[in-house]
């Protein structure tokens, strides 16, 4: 015999926090041309700021917005900085899982702690132009690494295209 609770369970989901922030990007700051730059700019800025300060670096930080091909709205951010850098084994992690960060097990306020920032400037760009983020970064070593990064949604995943 079904029950009332089998009949309401029947549809029951679950959803990565990919496909959620997917789905509900204006949470994020997606709401619009003007907005979206900005808010990919400002989770830019403060991971270098964040990073810097970390690494006990003053920043510098360079941004451009540079028009693609003749589409005025057919925009490429581009953010560099001086800090310490990702290893190259984080890098799927922070530009493309969602709840993922070095700050995440603090319990004071401060710029970004929720891990969601950069990676949902990657889903955001990936959304509207079908292309992966590009990474270009470096940790003091000598060696530069860049990496495309894509997320795959359905697992809340960073997935690098190439390397």
């Amino acid at each position: 015999m079904r029950t009332a609770a089998d009949e309401l369970f029947r549809e029951f989901r679950t959803h990565s926090v990919s496909e959620f922030f997917r789905k509900n990007a204006a949470m994020l700051g997606y709401t619009g041309k003007i907005r979206s730059l900005t808010t990919i700019v400002h989770e830019g800025v403060t991971n270098s700021i964040d990073s810097a300060e970390e690494a006990g670096i003053l920043p510098k930080i360079f941004v451009a917005i540079k028009r693609i091909g003749d589409n005025p709205e057919h925009l490429k951010v581009v953010i560099e900085d001086n800090a310490s850098g990702i290893p190259k084994e984080y890098i799927s992690q922070v530009f493309g899982k969602m709840l993922a960060g070095t700050k995440l097990h603090r319990h004071v306020q401060s710029r970004g702690q929720q891990g969601i920032g950069i990676s949902g400037a990657t889903m955001f760009g990936q959304i509207t132009s079908g292309k992966p983020t590009t990474v270009i970064t470096s940790t003091g070593n000598g060696e530069i690494i860049r990496a495309e990064v894509m997320i795959d949604v359905d697992k809340n995943e960073g997935k690098i295209w190439s390397l």
